[in-house]
């Protein structure tokens, strides 16, 4: 299994540049596709449509916006590229779910490959998912690994007359989508927040060896995270800088989406330090809680000190021992251990040791 799972992360040694390989989760359900036509006044959308009759749609003067769903499908990424003209090596890069977030600009069009992170509570895991743009002069493509409702938001917009978005161009389009991705991030981060703050209670009410075992788990999910943002940062910076393919008017739009980006990163690397802090409170409530026990323990042994010093003299075998033979000498061996015990406990107590 671990072979397998080796071999699907790699190109065959020696294969041409722009072979087109899926790389990554195995899939097998088809490739939809769903096309989006608009301007001011119109709004046209096809949910149904195919590789074949994507030039029908490149050929609309209106702005095109083309959904794909699955890139594990070569014959249908290859067919969807020459339709668009798209280089080998972008179609090679959107097949490669493996990779980082990247941005390569060429010949008018701008390939940008992003990923999208969802936390489940359930199972305690966060999902990636890779979402691929091509920003060309009249059109978007977005690739994404699998159906979703992610730009659902998005499409509302569209279809909303007179909307910011039905009057703008393609890099606008392209804006939206990495917005709508990086606005996910949030209300991600706010799930692992809200689970790292019942873990910080459960851990002062009563640390479990589960609890570090959680920690861990956290403290990997933000490295993760930290790995997807990162490149994104230097992604939406390219594009902030890159006034040839993006207009100056759409120059503050990616501003913004940056400054999102870095307060996101913000957010990842102070609940990396309260991760951090989790260990700290939790190995300090173990030993809190360990020297509590042996707080207890050990006035109990200094208790009995003295009571086995007394039952050790009076257990030796001595012929003559004058309370041996007293009628009230055991009671009298008795009540001096008691008065022992109860004096060395009001001293305990005077010296705040309990």
């Amino acid at each position: 299994m671990n072979e397998e799972k080796f071999s699907r992360k790699r190109h065959p040694i020696g294969a041409p540049p722009g072979t087109l390989m899926h790389l990554g989760e195995q899939r097998s359900d088809p490739v939809s596709m769903q096309v989006v036509t608009y301007d001011r006044d119109e709004v046209l959308i096809n949910p149904e449509a195919t590789a074949d009759n994507l030039v029908s749609h490149l050929e609309d003067p209106r702005l095109t916006w083309i959904m794909i769903s699955g890139v594990h499908d070569p014959v249908v990424t290859r067919t969807v590229g020459e339709c668009c003209s798209i280089h080998p090596l972008f179609l090679e890069d959107i097949m490669n779910t493996m990779i980082r977030p990247k941005i390569e600009i060429l010949d008018g069009q701008i390939l940008v490959i992003m990923k999208t992170a969802d936390y489940h509570p359930q199972t305690r895991e966060i999902i990636q998912r890779q979402v691929s743009l091509i920003i060309g002069p009249s059109y978007v493509i977005t690739f994404s690994e699998e159906p979703s409702d992610i730009f659902d938001p998005l499409l509302k917009r569209i279809r909303t007359k007179g909307s910011l978005i039905r009057s703008k161009d393609a890099d606008f389009l392209g804006y939206a989508v990495m917005d709508i991705l990086i606005d996910r991030y949030y209300h991600m981060l706010d799930s692992l927040e809200e689970e790292i703050e019942l873990l910080e209670n459960a851990i002062l009410d009563e640390p479990r060896q589960e609890h570090s075992l959680r920690i861990h788990r956290f403290r990997t999910h933000l490295i993760t995270l930290r790995k997807i943002v990162w490149p994104i940062r230097e992604v939406i910076r390219t594009m902030k800088q890159e006034h040839q393919t993006v207009s100056a008017d759409n120059q503050i739009y990616y501003s913004d989406v940056y400054d999102h980006v870095i307060q996101i990163m913000d957010h990842i690397d102070t609940l990396r330090d309260v991760v951090s802090g989790l260990m700290d409170i939790y190995m300090s409530s173990i030993s809190n809680r360990m020297n509590a026990v042996m707080k207890v323990l050990t006035v109990i042994a200094t208790i009995f000190i003295p009571l086995t010093f007394i039952a050790g003299i009076y257990g030796m075998n001595f012929s003559y021992m004058p309370e041996l033979m007293w009628r009230w000498g055991y009671f009298a061996v008795l009540g001096v251990m008691i008065l022992v015990s109860l004096g060395m406990l009001w001293f305990f107590r005077r010296k705040q040791w309990i």
